[in-house]
């Protein structure tokens, strides 16, 4: 696998895409998302994320690792068995989409709120801690563990 150290924000703003055998590793202070990524290998970001939901968000078919800070705000879709490792900080607000048997494990922590929908047999690891709080839809035998703790609030809707 092809691993590429991003170190600053031109660098990660000419990558639209990651094949299967890369793996794109990009930690910085303050991360921006400026277009649809699509992600078929790994992609592991570390800081304060901000994307938009209207056209800047990450499609992935692959593995991330995404760790945003600070009110950040990330849309994410999870395609064909992808793995994604989502953790949450300081009201951070993620809004997570899982089809096709994509796994994801999403950690929400200091009042964090994550929206997260499962389709297709995809299977989600949720823990809430710190008053995060989580709304959960579950779609076509999608499966969710949640783990509450220290007064997080999960909202869980399972649907056909």
């Amino acid at each position: 696998m092809k691993k590429i150290i991003i170190k600053n924000q031109e660098e990660f703003d000419k990558i639209s895409k990651i094949e299967k055998d890369e793996e794109i590793i990009f930690e910085s202070n303050k991360i921006e998302i400026n277009c649809v990524l699509e992600v078929f290998g790994i992609l592991k970001l570390k800081g304060e994320i901000k994307s938009s939901w209207n056209n800047k968000y990450i499609r992935n078919y692959g593995e991330c690792h995404i760790e945003s800070r600070e009110s950040s705000q990330n849309h994410i879709v999870s395609r064909e068995s992808s793995q994604n490792h989502i953790v949450s900080w300081e009201s951070s607000q993620n809004h997570i989409v899982s089809r096709e048997s994509s796994q994801n494990h999403i950690v929400s922590r200091e009042s964090s709120q994550n929206h997260i929908v499962s389709w297709e047999s995809s299977q989600n690891h949720i823990v809430s801690r710190e008053s995060s709080q989580n709304h959960i839809v579950s779609w076509e035998s999608s499966q969710n563990h949640i783990e509450s703790r220290e007064s997080s609030q999960n909202h869980i809707e399972s649907r056909e």
